[in-house]
């Protein structure tokens, strides 16, 4: 869905003085209470990547992924693969520390926290109920690791996101964010809360 005009107008121009607008939900899933186990129709090995699989991403997504990457190994990010028949059919992140918002870090998560990002399914496996499987495993092992909740940050406009996160139980909320030069982003119009932590 297209922003209206004059929005698109104005965050344009606000770009070119460093300024950024952000629209987002924030979700969490509490991990306590189980994770469904959803099974794909195509048999899937989820486990965590290794450099050939990143490798392998990058080159389907061009040299740019590699910065992205490079980025979320340096804040401690841990990458997971849904490979089917040797083909990498999805991917995703998830973090230990930080709540990160394309390289700028929103909130600090509790110890009890865990962040999952930056999650894609490739085209010709869409349908086929591999997100499910992804973020299943990956939340499993979230909750084995002590996490008592996992947290997402999600464009609104991406309702197809919205929509699979929702089915495990993720609760969102609204929030906006702006980022000025040489400042973390700031939430404005309410306050969120990671964790039992409030920001804003």
């Amino acid at each position: 869905m297209k922003k209206p005009a004059l929005k698109r107008i104005l965050s344009r121009t606000a770009g070119l003085f460093g300024v950024r607008y952000f629209d987002l939900f924030y979700g969490e899933k509490d991990l306590r209470a189980g994770v469904e186990t959803v099974s794909s129709p195509i048999d899937l090995d989820v486990r965590r990547a290794d450099e050939k699989d990143l490798d392998c991403i990058i080159g389907r997504l061009g040299p740019g992924t590699r910065k992205n990457f490079d980025f979320a190994k340096s804040i401690g990010s841990v990458p997971y693969v849904a490979v089917h028949d040797e083909k990498i059919a999805g991917y995703s992140w998830a973090n230990r520390e930080v709540v990160d918002l394309v390289g700028m870090c929103v909130a600090r998560l509790p110890k009890e926290g865990s962040y999952n990002y930056n999650s894609l399914v490739f085209e010709e496996f869409r349908g086929k109920k591999v997100f499910q499987s992804l973020m299943g495993a990956v939340y499993r092992e979230m909750k084995e690791a002590g996490c008592a909740f996992t947290a997402n940050l999600v464009a609104k406009e991406n309702q197809a996101s919205v929509a699979a996160r929702r089915r495990f139980g993720v609760k969102f909320q609204g929030v906006r964010f702006i980022k000025l030069p040489f400042a973390d982003p700031i939430p404005i119009g309410r306050r969120f809360v990671v964790g039992a932590v409030v920001y804003g």
